[in-house]
C-alpha cells in the first residue's frame, strides 16, 4: 500500500473478540481474502486460538523483522546485519547454555568423587 512520502508498509490487521482482547493478527503486503477470512470464521465459530509455531510462521516473522525500507529503489530489501546479529545472538546463548550445562555436570563428578572417596577413607578395609 502506497502513501504520498513513497514508503510502502506491510500490511497489519488485528483482529479482536467480543471482550476486545487480540484473537489474532494477520501480517503481509498483500493480503487476500482467505488470509482475512480464515481467522474470522475461526473466532465466529468459537474455536480456540490457534497456538501453532511453525516453522514457516518463525521465518515469516524473522523475515519481516529483518526487512527494511529503501528510499532509493522505493523496495524493501533484508538487512543483513540484523540477520547476522541474530545469527550471532543465539550462537552465544546456546553457546552459554553448554558453558553451564558442562560446568555443571563437571562439579557433579567432582562432588561425587569426593564423597566417594571419603567415605573409603572412613570404612575401614578388611
Amino acid at each position: 500500500m502506497s502513501d504520498p512520502s513513497g514508503i510502502d508498509h506491510i500490511l497489519e490487521v488485528t483482529i479482536l473478540d467480543a471482550q476486545g482482547r487480540i484473537y489474532t493478527q494477520v501480517y503481509g503486503d498483500r493480503l487476500t481474502p482467505d488470509q482475512l477470512g480464515e481467522p474470522l470464521r475461526q473466532l465466529l465459530r468459537g474455536a480456540p486460538i490457534p497456538q501453532t509455531l511453525s516453522l514457516v510462521d518463525v521465518v515469516d516473522r524473522i523475515r519481516i523483522l529483518c526487512t527494511v525500507y529503501d528510499p532509493t529503489t522505493g523496495k524493501y530489501r533484508y538487512d543483513y546485519g540484523l540477520i547476522l546479529e541474530i545469527a550471532g545472538g543465539c550462537t552465544f546463548f546456546l553457546t552459554m547454555i553448554w558453558f553451564f550445562i558442562n560446568e555443571w555436570l563437571t562439579r557433579r563428578r567432582l562432588q561425587r568423587a569426593a564423597t566417594t572417596k571419603a567415605i573409603a577413607s572412613v570404612i575401614p578395609s578388611s
